[in-house]
């Protein structure tokens, strides 16, 4: 079978419900349920550049030594963009030993940059990993299919999308030209690939669309409800990513339709992505703590493995005790005999590493936030020849924030859109389809994604290297070639020999494949496929013999399946009682937040009853008062009526005597 490795960066269930219920993905909503489909576990940290070449080559990181868009240099402190860190074993190389072809177009974060006699590179220009676009010219000229190149759209229409974020909240031309660019270059793209299957000779095609997290990083808050940023997208009915996600469709099935039945289509994203709306500047926290400290004077003389760039001219090494680098906030300490500065010694590192966990978990306590979903350790996460080159401490964040390893910032915890205008970031669940030719529709409730380059090399019906992290998943083992899989070293999959063709074989032809295959990295070689036992005498016993090894054989096989199913059972569990404590966790520190909240209620609602006891009181001994006035004033009018009578009816001598009297009393 040929297989179509289709990355589909970032994509995620939460984007799919959204674009399912608004009606933009018809297709594509039919075709992941009319084929194998399941949630994928990524690498953690979930970062692009760790998660392809994952894909790629069935390695985890400490073993690839990729993590994050920038790496240590061996030795130094200082971060870089290194290609020479993409040159590891890789899913086409293996091919390239087994003569199987790969064509690679459009693919991110791999080792893409060479071509030879069975992997061809069409990278359009501006590509993340290329300087110039001889690879995509020469890509074609060597597939033999050089009108494709003159008769295509070329360069801008072919590459995926790049958004400069210091241009998109404010201008809106840049938008549209951006948006327009988007929606042309996603049909042309998937032309491409249509024409590259039908004129050239190929086995594997791996290609990557990022359009799916290029945007989502711009404009979640234009399709998720629940975003504190919520807005509706002003300038068109439909978002960007609902006009991406209808184009995408379209193309897609404009696509599907022309398959071959032989074709299987292999379509993995690299993470998922969840809502941001605040960061949380580790290195500001680890120099607050003491871990971290600054650089007092300027041009300061270190160890002369050190090179001055702007990120360490900031740090006075021989007094910083850790630091974070990179998007995700792996956090490295600086050891003696490792660092070139060090500062702590090997045996006190796990001393410190748990010091800065408790530390990060008591600051999100005092903040009452849920900022981390876990922080792992180094040993946790990382077991691998490269494991000295990944972070000592990995955090990986809860839904809302975004980790900002600024040296310059001081805001800690700052409560707004983060400076990169981000209005989401990755996380761990992303998505694995896998459908056409013989695929039948099956759902698991999650993949490794690590598994997937050993899975395709399962469904190509080739023999699997040694010393990968992955497996073949377990559902899609039985789709390749029962044949050719039997057939122990014949590498380029021509038509099976026969048992005496097979033992008239060169007999160095294995040693040459197992000695390239070991140049290339791939340990000893590969696992070797059973070879077909030579025939038996024909009698009864042998028969029996051969049946009860057999059952014998296929019971140690299904108890080591059995094995492995529990063993992943109670990682699973274990896993879910951890996130299920930490949510619980998450739920007391809310409810206590909650308590106080309604004490201090409480507290008010008891004051302003005093003091309405106080104002009423004042108002009643104010009643008395007017009470008495009145009374008062009352009987002084009555004494004037009375007054008044008697004043008309006596005579003035009698008045003159009462009033003399009056004066008298």
């Amino acid at each position: 079978m040929k297989v179509l490795m289709l990355g589909l960066d970032a994509l995620n269930y939460r984007l799919l419900n959204i674009l399912h219920h608004s009606g933009k993905i018809p297709f594509f909503s039919q075709w992941m349920h009319r084929n194998f489909r399941a949630n994928l576990a990524t690498v953690v940290p979930p970062m692009s550049p760790g998660a392809w070449n994952t894909t790629y080559s069935g390695l985890l990181p400490a073993n690839h030594g990729i993590l994050d868009f920038l790496t240590h240099k061996e030795g130094l402190y200082n971060l870089t963009l290194d290609l020479d860190h993409y040159k590891h074993g890789a899913l086409w190389k293996y091919l390239d030993a087994l003569s199987q072809k790969t064509i690679l177009f459009n693919t991110v974060f791999a080792d893409a940059t060479q071509t030879n006699d069975h992997t061809v590179v069409i990278n359009p220009p501006y590509h993340p990993l290329q300087e110039s676009d001889s690879l995509f010219q020469g890509g074609f000229q060597q597939l033999g299919i050089d009108t494709v190149y003159k008769n295509s759209l070329l360069g801008k229409y072919l590459q995926n999308p790049v958004v400069d974020h210091n241009k998109w909240d404010d201008d809106s031309a840049y938008r549209s030209q951006i948006l327009s660019q988007t929606l042309a270059s996603i049909p042309a793209r998937f032309d491409m690939i249509q024409q590259i299957m039908q004129k050239a000779e190929w086995n594997l095609i791996v290609t990557t669309f990022t359009d799916f997290d290029v945007f989502q990083h711009f404009t979640w808050h234009n399709v998720d409800l629940s975003h504190p940023d919520f807005q509706a997208y002003e300038e068109a009915e439909d978002s960007p990513l609902q006009q991406i996600a209808l184009a995408f469709d379209k193309a897609f099935e404009q696509f599907i339709s022309t398959l071959d039945d032989d074709v299987i289509v292999v379509i993995n994203s690299d993470h998922g992505m969840t809502r941001v709306y605040q960061s949380f500047a580790i290195n500001k926290w680890l120099e607050n703590n003491g871990y971290l400290v600054k650089q007092k004077t300027e041009n300061k003389d270190y160890h002369s493995g050190y090179e001055i760039d702007d990120f360490h001219e900031m740090i006075d090494w021989g007094e910083t005790t850790a630091y974070a680098f990179g998007l995700h906030g792996g956090i490295r300490l600086n050891v003696k005999g490792r660092e070139p500065w060090g500062k702590i010694s090997t045996e006190d590192a796990s001393k410190v590493t748990s010091e800065i966990t408790q530390k990060l978990y008591a600051y999100e306590k005092e903040t009452r936030e849920v900022l981390f979903k876990r922080i792992y350790s180094g040993d946790e996460l990382f077991s691998g020849a490269l494991k000295h080159q990944m972070p000592d401490i990995v955090i990986e964040y809860d839904e809302g924030t975004l980790n900002n390893p600024s040296l310059k910032t001081q805001e800690l915890l700052a409560r707004k859109r983060p400076i990169t205008g981000y209005t989401s970031m990755h996380e761990k669940w992303g998505v694995l389809f896998v459908g056409h030719g013989p695929i039948q529709p099956t759902s698991i409730p999650h993949a490794k994604i690590e598994d997937i380059a050993p899975t395709v090399m399962r469904l190509m019906g080739l023999p699997l290297p040694q010393g990968i992290d992955g497996k073949p998943i377990r559902e899609l083992s039985d789709y390749y070639p029962n044949e050719e899989s039997h057939f122990p070293f014949d590498f380029k999959w021509n038509s099976p020999q026969t048992s005496e063709e097979a033992e008239t074989a060169n007999p160095d032809h294995s040693d040459a494949i197992k000695q390239r295959l070991a140049a290339l990295g791939y340990i000893e070689g590969f696992s070797e496929l059973e070879s077909p036992s030579p025939p038996e005498p024909e009698n009864q016993d042998s028969d029996k013999d051969r049946y009860i090894q057999t059952m014998q054989d296929s019971l140690k096989r299904q108890d080591a399946l059995i094995n492995q199913l529990k063993t992943d059972h109670e990682k699973i569990v274990e896993s879910l009682n951890y996130e299920n404590a930490k949510r619980d966790e998450s739920v007391k520190l809310r409810d206590s937040m909650l308590q106080d909240l309604y004490k201090e209620v409480e507290k008010r609602d008891q004051a302003y009853a005093q003091l309405n006891d106080e104002l009423y009181g004042e108002i009643a001994i104010r009643d008395d008062m007017l009470q008495k006035q009145y009374k008062e004033l009352k009987t002084k009018e009555e004494m004037l009526k009375q007054f008044s009578k008697e004043f008309e009816s006596a005579s003035p001598f009698k008045i003159i005597e009462k009033v003399i009297r009056s004066f008298q009393k």
